[in-house]
This record gives C-alpha cells, structure tokens and sequence, in this order.
C-alpha cells in the first residue's frame, strides 16, 4: 500500500509498512514497557523491604532465657553478651553449645585480656570467668549420650570391676560376644590372675574418653581362651547406670611431679586457737602426674600414701610453666606390680595456677 505525503516541498510517494510489521513492532514495543513496569516493581519492593542482614538480630530476653538452661549465672551471661556485642558474632545462641564458634569467641576474648592495659590480677580474674562460661556449658553437653546395653561397648574398652564388696580390679573388653562379654582376667597386686567362681556377682565399671562414668551389674559366666588370649565370660547388661558426672573436664599429661606430706599444726587453745600446715620438703616423693584438672590430679607414686591424707604437689603443665596446688587424697590403689595411683581432690590452688591448668586442658589465649 502505498501513501501520499504531502510537504512544503512538494508530494512524495510512501511505501506503507504491512500488518504483519505493524503487529510485530507492537509486540516488541509492548514486551518493553512490560519489562520496564516489572522492573520497577521489583525494584520498589527491595527499596521497601530492609536489607538482608549479615547477622541474626540479637535478642537479649530469648538469649538470657537460653543462657539459663545452658546453666550459665547472670554474670557468665552478661559476660557472654558482652563478647558477642565485640565480635559482632553471626549467631549469638550458637555460643550455648559446646561449638567451635564458642572457641572461636573465646580465643578472641582471650587475645583481648593479653593485649589490654588492665593489671594481672584483673587479667586472671578475667581469664577465670572465660573459663568457667565454657566449663558451665561443657557440662551440660555431656549429659547426652547414654548406653542402653553393653552390646554397644567396643573391644579394647578399659574397664574396672569387683565383687559387691572388695577392691577394684583393672581389666579391658577383649570382645563383644552374643551371650555376653569376653574381658581379659584381671590379676591381684601380685600379678596372680583372679579366676572367680563362676556365677560370682560383679559390679563393672567404664568411662567415656571425655569422662563420662558407667557401672552395671553382672555375673561370671566361664573361662576360655579368645583371640589367643585367656579370658573371662561376662554376662550382658542392659541396665546400665550413669555415674555422677565430673565436674571439671580432665586430660592426659602423663609428666613427672613432686608431693609433699603437709601437717596441720595447731597451736594456742580455745578461742585463740591458730592452724597453720606445714609442708615438710625434705620428704618429698618423685612420681608421675597421669592426668589432671582444676578440681584434682591421678598420680602414680612408688609409694603408698593413706587416704584422707593432705599433700603439696608440683609440677609443669608445659616446660617452665609450674603449678603448685594443695590436695587431700581421696583414693589410693594398687596399680600394676610396683606402684599405687592416688587421686587428689586440689583444695587450694590459686588463681594463676587454675589458669595455668586451664590454658593446658582448653589450649585458650597465653598461659602466664
């Protein structure tokens, strides 16, 4: 089709453009101002709604009431908000768990203590309330985990096991059995095997690596030989019973120390009564720390020494950092052919040496 169009300069013949072109252009032209109005509705809602925040809001009712059933006081608490607020931390209720971000916001708080003007005795005092925060939340991440049957035990597992009454005898599970467990024998102070008669009541006793205490009751059922090694039969149980749960975590350390018997003197009478201990350091023993945490130690000594009895113990958590703490011993018993193992309740230990035990056991921020 063609159109006239009409100018000052005179007329001009216009080749018109077909329906199909008219109807092409339309769409194109429409499709345009479809995407342009999408676009901007898209673009008002994100200018409406707030930005996407890095981090979780922080909710201080909902934390606090968290923090509690964590079994943290208020002042761990307020200590806790306070790391988090300096950390920027991205999940604050992640803290309440035994989790690596909990580390990782402590080794920072850490670093803050070192580097601060603050004096030493603030400094510990710090590092202190540090400590307790993870050892409050450690515990109650321990109270899981439960055995139902010794079927769930492994072979190699440490155990220690008696009669209803009598000394405790250390043993290991050889192998998991369908009728019950093959332990090794145990052997008496003189090395001789205890071969009990069968049907015997046993109390039987194991830990977890992280502390955790069980005991459960059984019977002796026989003797053979398993995996070329002789062995006792033990009846299966599934009623097995959680001890009381340590309070404070303990590790290996496996160093030489020394212990010294401390005396209390008294002198004066009634009301002006004084107590004083007196350490005696020309009889101190060589022995060896096996393992250790704020609250005591286990110690391995060629001699024995009697319950209830108060002792000074020294020794290093790692090269020239020494400890020095107060105990009473709390139980002593036959280990191996030569030796005894003691552990110790520490009842005095000041703050810097609870640190230093703590920078060992938790590996946080610099031991002084």
């Amino acid at each position: 089709m063609t159109l006239l169009l009409q100018t000052r300069f005179g007329a001009q013949y216009v080749q018109s453009a077909d329906s199909t072109t008219i109807i092409a252009a339309v769409v194109i032209i429409g499709s345009i101002f479809l995407l342009l109005i999408i676009g901007g509705f898209i673009t008002s809602r994100r200018e409406r709604r707030p930005s996407a925040q890095p981090h979780q809001k922080f909710r201080k009712v909902t934390f606090r009431r968290r923090a509690s059933k964590a079994g943290l006081s208020r002042a761990q608490t307020h200590t806790l908000e306070s790391i988090i607020r300096m950390g920027s931390v991205r999940r604050p209720c992640l803290l309440l768990t035994n989790s690596r971000q909990l580390d990782i916001s402590l080794e920072k708080a850490f670093s803050a203590i070192d580097a601060s003007r603050a004096s030493d005795s603030v400094k510990e005092n710090q590092r202190l309330a540090l400590y307790g925060i993870k050892q409050s939340i450690e515990r109650r991440s321990l109270q899981s985990g439960s055995y139902a049957t010794t079927r769930q035990l492994a072979p190699n597992q440490p155990i220690s096991l008696s009669l209803r009454t009598g000394p405790l005898f250390q043993s290991r599970i050889i192998s998991i059995l369908k009728d019950g467990l093959a332990i090794e024998i145990p052997t008496d102070s003189a090395g001789n095997q205890l071969r009990w008669a069968k049907w015997s009541s046993l109390v039987v006793n194991f830990w977890k690596d992280n502390g955790e205490g069980y005991s459960f009751a059984s019977k002796v059922t026989g003797y053979n030989t398993v995996k070329g090694k002789n062995c006792a039969f033990i009846q299966h149980s599934n009623q097995i019973k959680k001890a009381r749960q340590r309070k404070f975590k303990r590790k290996d350390i496996l160093r030489p120390c020394y212990y010294y018997p401390v005396k209390i003197i008294a002198s004066g009478s009634g009301r002006n009564q004084t107590r004083r201990a007196f350490v005696d350091t020309k009889k101190g023993t060589l022995a060896k720390i096996v393992e250790v945490s704020v609250g005591g130690c286990s110690i391995r000594s060629p001699q024995v020494v009697g319950k209830s009895s108060l002792v000074r113990v020294d020794f290093e958590t790692e090269r020239k950092s020494a400890v020095s703490t107060y105990g009473k011993v709390m139980n002593v018993r036959k280990d191996g052919v030569y030796g005894y193992m003691m552990h110790i309740m520490f009842t005095k230990v000041s703050k810097e040496n609870i640190n230093r035990i703590n920078f060992y056991i938790y590996d946080y921020g610099k031991s002084s």
